[in-house]
C-alpha cells in the first residue's frame, strides 16, 4: 500500500491535481443553469403558528439551491387570506396524516391552492407546481364563519 501511495504521489503532478478540481468545479457550476423539478420544504408562518409545507418546485438550479441550502427565512402568510375547513377526525379516521392528530384539540386543512399562490408570490424566482395540503391546530387567528360550518355538516 505506501509503495502505490509513493508511486502517485511521484507521477501525479500537483498541478494536474489542482486543474482536476478546478474543471470539476466548473463543469458543476454549468449543470447548476439547467432546469430542474425537485421536493422542497417551505418554513412558513401563519399568524401565530409555524409549521412547514412540503412543495414540488421547479427552477434554476443556481435558484434551488438558493433555496436548499441559504434560505433560512420563514415565508409570512396572512390568515384572512387562506380558505381552511375544520377537519371532522370521526369522518376522516382512516386517512393515515389525520389518524395521528389528537382528537382534543380542533384541526383545519388549509386551501391547498391558495397556500401555493401565496408561496409562488414571495418565491418569484422558482415556480411551485404543487404542495401538500397543510393540517394545523385552529387558534385564535382563525374565526369559523357559519357558512364554513355549514358546509362541513353536509
Amino acid at each position: 500500500m505506501e509503495k502505490t501511495l509513493k508511486w502517485l504521489q511521484h507521477s501525479i503532478s500537483p498541478i494536474f491535481l489542482g486543474l482536476l478540481v478546478a474543471s470539476f468545479m466548473l463543469w458543476y457550476i454549468a449543470k447548476l443553469n439547467y432546469t430542474y423539478t425537485t421536493e422542497q420544504v417551505m418554513s412558513v408562518e401563519l399568524g401565530d403558528q409555524k409549521f412547514d409545507v412540503q412543495c414540488v418546485v421547479e427552477g434554476l438550479g443556481t435558484n434551488l439551491f438558493k433555496y436548499r441550502y441559504y434560505m433560512d427565512k420563514q415565508l409570512r402568510l396572512s390568515p384572512d387570506k387562506i380558505k381552511y375547513q375544520v377537519i371532522d377526525l370521526e369522518a376522516r379516521k382512516d386517512e393515515p396524516r389525520v389518524a395521528s392528530l389528537s382528537p382534543d384539540k380542533v384541526w383545519v386543512e388549509l386551501d391547498q391552492q391558495m397556500i401555493r399562490e401565496a408561496i409562488s408570490v414571495q418565491c418569484s424566482d422558482i415556480k411551485i407546481l404543487s404542495v401538500e395540503t397543510p393540517i394545523i391546530e385552529k387558534t385564535g387567528a382563525f374565526e369559523v364563519s357559519k357558512k364554513s360550518t355549514k358546509k362541513e355538516k353536509k
